[in-house]
């Protein structure tokens, strides 16, 4: 079997493996719905607010979290080990 088949093999395995994933999800959600209506209800809701971000959003983020992180201060630093007598 050459690469491209192999390849070819991979990428149909991986989404039937998506579309697995997504009946799975369709029979957790309608269990959801007959054992409680209205957190269902609350949680489609909620689903539906999730936030999806562009690229520029997502590289802003992570800049604010790398400044962050640089500019934390170093807590280790100040701590000094204890010797333990044994």
């Amino acid at each position: 079997m050459d690469l491209v088949q192999k390849s070819w093999y991979f990428h149909h395995w991986i989404k039937a493996q998506q579309i697995d994933i997504e009946v799975l999800e369709e029979q957790a959600d309608h269990i959801g719905y007959l054992s409680n209506p209205e957190f269902y209800q609350e949680y489609k809701k909620s689903k539906k607010n999730t936030v999806i971000s562009s690229d520029e959003g997502f590289d802003e983020a992570t800049k604010i979290v790398e400044d962050f992180v640089k500019n934390k201060p170093n807590n280790n630093a100040s701590k000094k080990r204890r010797k333990v007598r044994r």
